[in-house]
């Protein structure tokens, strides 16, 4: 049987899979013996979501999502524990004199500390921080005092090392580990800029612009 949720009828010893339930591993699983609901965790797109299903519900309903995976357990009152993998991340500047104030920039779900540079700053003082959530790497723009946005939407994973390049550029690392391409992004709109290393090198054409999803 292919990898998923079923449900076990004792009796019958009838094996049904629970099609309703579209969930990756890792995955976990608790129940509520007081009432029969059981909960259900797993990774859907780039985050790690939890679910409940009930005797009483006709659908399965959403508890909670977060970035990174996690181990739960319920309570017989219902009262959902969460062991949490990762915490979000807090991003402050420090002041080059001593006596100067720290301040605080943003936060971040996840910081993918796997590369040794996890941030670049920008000469519009942004930030570029890598992060990663669920199974995908994700350059965001970090604004102070707003909340972080997606570099480029869509399901490209892009990644350090990345660097600043003028004054509304940069270049960084774009597409699978095992084979990433070197891409140069417009950090004001997330547009890609044809890149051409050679005469017999292809263009980076693709020029998407889109409105960027806050994370």
């Amino acid at each position: 049987a292919r990898a998923g949720f079923y449900q076990l009828d004792l009796g019958t010893r009838r094996v049904e899979p629970l099609a309703n339930i579209r969930l990756r591993d890792p995955v976990s699983m608790a129940v509520n013996r007081d009432n029969g609901d059981v909960y259900f965790g797993g990774r859907a797109g780039d985050a790690f979501q939890i679910l409940r299903m009930s005797a009483t519900m006709s659908a399965v309903e959403p508890i909670l999502t977060i970035p990174e995976a996690a181990r739960f357990d319920v309570a017989r009152n219902g009262d959902l524990f969460i062991t949490l993998r990762a915490r979000p991340s807090e991003i402050y500047a420090l002041p080059s004199a001593m006596n100067g104030v720290v301040e605080r920039l943003g936060t971040i779900p996840t910081m993918n500390i796997r590369h040794r540079q996890s941030i670049a700053p920008l000469p519009n003082g942004t930030f570029l921080v890598g992060s990663r959530g669920g199974d995908h790497d994700r350059l965001l723009v970090v604004h102070p005092n707003r909340q972080p946005t997606m570099l480029i939407e869509g399901a490209e994973e892009t990644r350090p090392p990345v660097a600043a390049v003028g004054a509304q550029h940069a270049v960084m690392m774009m597409g699978p580990v095992a084979s990433p391409d070197i891409a140069i992004v417009n950090t004001s709109d997330g547009r890609l800029v044809p890149l051409k290393s050679g005469p017999s090198t292809p263009l980076l054409t693709d020029a998407r612009s889109t409105t960027r999803t806050p994370v």
